[in-house]
Order: C-alpha cells, then sequence, then structure tokens
C-alpha cells in the first residue's frame, strides 16, 4: 500500500504533525511497513509546484497520482486570497488524470473523493474549506477562546497600517497577526507547531479536530 500527503511547505507539516501528536493519532499505514514516516509526506515548496502538471514526481499532484500502488492522496494547500480560484486549479488537475465525481464546491469537512480504479483523494483547503487564508488562518482558530492577547496583536498590526510604518502587505495582516501574537508567549516567537506542543494553541479546538477527521477519512491507519 502507498499513501502520500502533499503539503505546500514545511511549516504546514510541522503543524499538522503537532496537531496529530497532541491529539494522539496514529501514524497512516505506507508501503510494507511504517518505519520512514518520511516518505509519507510531499513537501512540495509552494502551491505553483504543488499544482504544476508536469514537473518531478515528487511535487506534483498529477505526478504523484501515478505513483504504483497508491491507494490514497491528501492534498493540504492554502486557498489565498481567492477560496474558488484555488479550488478550480485543484479540479482541473483532476480532471485532466481520469476524475470524473468531482464536486463543485470543497465540503466544509474536507472533501473526499472517491473514484473507481481511481486513488482516494482527500482535499483540505486552508484554512477551512470556506474561507480565503492561509495556514496561519487555521492556527488562529486554535488560539483559546478566553485569550486576550490576540486582539491587542490585531489592533497593533492595524494601527501600523493604519499610520504607514507597515513594511508587510496588508493582505498577509493575519500572518503578522499570528507571529506577532506568537512572540508575546511566554517562549516568545516559537514556531506554530511548537506553539501546539507548548499549549499555546489548543489540539482540541473545533477547527482542529475536523481536520484531524478529515485525515482519519483520507488515509488508512494500523489497526488498533
Amino acid at each position: 500500500m502507498e499513501q502520500r500527503l502533499l503539503v505546500e511547505g514545511i511549516n504546514d507539516i510541522k503543524v499538522i504533525g503537532s496537531l496529530c501528536q497532541a491529539l494522539k493519532m496514529p501514524r497512516p499505514l505506507w508501503h510494507e511497513s511504517n518505519d520512514d514516516y518520511g516518505r509519507f509526506v510531499i513537501v512540495t515548496k509552494g502551491k505553483d509546484n504543488l499544482l504544476k502538471r508536469s514537473i518531478k514526481f515528487d511535487t506534483s499532484i498529477s505526478a504523484t497520482l501515478k505513483i504504483p500502488e497508491l491507494q490514497n492522496l491528501g492534498i493540504v494547500v492554502d486557498a489565498d486570497e481567492n477560496i474558488d480560484k484555488r479550488w478550480q486549479s485543484i479540479i482541473a488537475i483532476l480532471t485532466n488524470a481520469g476524475y470524473t465525481n468531482l464536486p463543485k464546491a470543497p465540503s466544509v469537512k474536507g472533501t473526499i473523493i472517491l473514484e473507481d480504479t481511481l486513488p482516494k483523494i482527500g482535499i483540505w483547503i486552508m484554512p477551512n474549506n470556506q474561507l480565503s487564508g492561509y495556514l496561519e488562518h487555521f492556527v488562529e482558530l486554535m488560539i483559546p477562546a478566553n485569550d486576550d492577547l490576540f486582539s491587542i496583536a490585531q489592533a497593533t498590526t492595524q494601527n501600523l497600517i493604519e499610520s504607514s510604518r507597515n513594511l508587510f502587505r496588508p493582505v498577509d495582516k493575519q500572518k503578522v497577526d499570528i507571529y506577532t501574537w506568537l512572540a508575546w508567549q511566554s517562549n516568545p516567537g516559537v514556531p506554530m507547531g511548537t506553539a501546539i506542543h507548548n499549549k499555546y494553541l489548543d489540539a482540541n479546538s473545533p477547527g482542529a479536530l475536523q481536520f484531524i477527521e478529515w485525515m482519519k477519512n483520507t488515509f488508512q491507519y494500523p489497526l488498533s
């Protein structure tokens, strides 16, 4: 059996890995053993590589689908500024690969595509399959409800924009919000994945649990 998880960057898999570890998720099965977890994950180094149709197999959806004995493929990609455009890009690639049973819009629970004789596909569009945004927006959904620092971080970055002192693009404000908030934790500036381990972020938040449920529905796991 072969299974693969395609992600855009290192931060994606660090957040996903930390979330799975925090919730005691087992590793998905792959090949003849489960010893080399690294082969399960393919980091494409950007959405442009992930969405390309004809580059080396370890950086594209269409080529990954050609891996012998591939049964399940999970795809995690940012919506960016336009979730509809991102969705249509993925659908075009899957159509070209022979899939016909394709929904018109992503499922809020994460999309699962089943097609006879073809690998099972799971698609998660960050942050929550409905809104435009990035991995950082997904992480924002894990900020504890009783946290009062994040609203201050948001106001601080907004003040920079309004006073024209921001060096970041306004469209990236929510990314800056998260990293500002992380800089104010008891261990300042830890990566997002470490923030899950440190319990600055709530792994049991509804958005995180929904993502884990999508993982369960996409991949096969060892029998407990």
